[in-house]
This record gives C-alpha cells, sequence and structure tokens, in this order.
C-alpha cells in the first residue's frame, strides 16, 4: 500500500497511465526509449477522490497486446 501525505495544492498530472496507454505510447514513440522503464508499472490501485467511495481498478489480468 502506497499513502501519500500532501496538501495537494498543486495540480498533477501523469500520476497514472494504464498498462494499455503505456503500450500506445511506445508503439507511437513519442517518447524516449525506455521513458517506461523508469516508471514502475501499476497493475492496481485504488482511489477515493472527493469522496467516501473508494474507486478500485485491476489491471492485473488486462491484456495489452492488441492494444
Amino acid at each position: 500500500m502506497l499513502l501519500e501525505a500532501n496538501d495537494f495544492g498543486k495540480p498533477r498530472l501523469g500520476e497514472f497511465l494504464s498498462p494499455a496507454i503505456r503500450a500506445r505510447l511506445n508503439r507511437l514513440a513519442i517518447l524516449e526509449p525506455g521513458w517506461d522503464r523508469i516508471h514502475r508499472p501499476v497493475n492496481e490501485f485504488a482511489s477515493a477522490w472527493d469522496t467516501s467511495e473508494i474507486n478500485a481498478r485491476n489491471y492485473i489480468l488486462t491484456h495489452t497486446a492488441k492494444d
């Protein structure tokens, strides 16, 4: 589990990319080769934005070969 203590005072972009988007970016070759090796893959996450309800997504069984 990863917990972050931050007031999130500044907007942030690119905190999470699904496996399918990572694969598409690699096929498009718009980023430097190896960009994805310096970022840890995320196969599952849970978040709660402006609500007490937890939104969970699981990409463990998602196939990206055809994406």
